[in-house]
């Protein structure tokens, strides 16, 4: 039932994945009992579907009853007790929740250092997941060496082209970018591209987004026809895997009207 109701929630049919989440929890519960981490699981999985849904009024008290439980049958110091620590703080900052979010990214980082060791690709994310936090808050000094670090660690553990390595190289030219500093930005945002092509192929879901941060960069330096090309390669492999009406092709045209404007 989970892996179906995923299945369905990851192509955005969230009314036909919820009852079948809520159907796998009440079986969890009747089988297992309300406070087995397995439940814990199913409860994380209903709340990710709200989350993703935006209903984050129905997502929290799922997350924090999942969190409960692990840290009851788990110990507080367990890397799922960190998982559930880094949800429910993913939730807080989808929320602008940052003084929230803060403390648990902090204590699912300690968690996952000590637990898994301080060169763990878990403690990699955890380390991604506080300078995401960082930079959203425009706390740049703060994030740098969290992203540095993460990126290490992808890199030493997992390899220049496994996925977590590339989200984390991806998350640091965004932050380059965002910080204003373009020209270091675009060696990072190119290898990132390069990579993507190399693993996935030049026409998937996840080069197209590294071709539309790389053509937002290029707007930055005032690139108009660079800045177009990647766009519109983006834009097109978009349109055909997600349709015309996907809020990530919307992202891309804006993108593209920007690009327009510059002379």
């Amino acid at each position: 039932l989970n892996n179906l109701a995923d299945l369905l929630s990851s192509k955005g049919d969230y009314d036909t994945a919820e009852p079948l989440y809520r159907r796998a929890l009440e079986i969890w519960e009747t089988a297992l009992g309300p406070a087995r981490p397995s439940t814990a699981t199913s409860l994380n999985n209903l709340a990710g579907l709200f989350r993703d849904k935006g209903d984050y009024d129905a997502a929290e008290p799922l997350y924090q009853r999942a969190l409960e439980i692990r840290e009851t049958a788990l110990g507080p110091t367990h890397p799922d007790t960190a998982t559930s620590l880094n949800t429910l703080a993913c939730l807080f900052r989808d929320k602008g929740d940052y003084d929230a979010a803060e403390p648990l990214y902090r204590r699912a980082l300690e968690i996952t250092e000590t637990a898994l060791g301080p060169t763990h690709p878990d403690t990699a994310t955890s380390l991604n997941n506080l300078a995401d936090l960082f930079l959203d808050k425009g706390d740049y000094d703060a994030a740098e060496p969290l992203y540095r670090r993460a990126l290490e660690i992808s890199e030493t553990a997992l390899g220049p082209t496994h996925p977590d390595t590339l989200v984390g190289l991806q998350n640091f030219a965004v932050f380059l970018r965002n910080a204003g500093r373009f020209l270091e930005a675009l060696p990072v945002q190119k290898e990132a591209c390069r990579r993507m092509e190399a693993k996935y192929g030049p026409d998937s879901i996840e080069t197209a987004f590294g071709y539309s941060a790389l053509g937002a960069l290029y707007t930055r330096l005032h690139d108009r026809e660079t800045s177009l090309q990647y766009l519109k390669k983006a834009l097109d492999i978009r349109v055909r895997a997600l349709g015309e009406n996907a809020p990530e092709v919307q992202l891309i045209v804006d993108r593209i009207a920007e690009a327009e404007k510059l002379k």
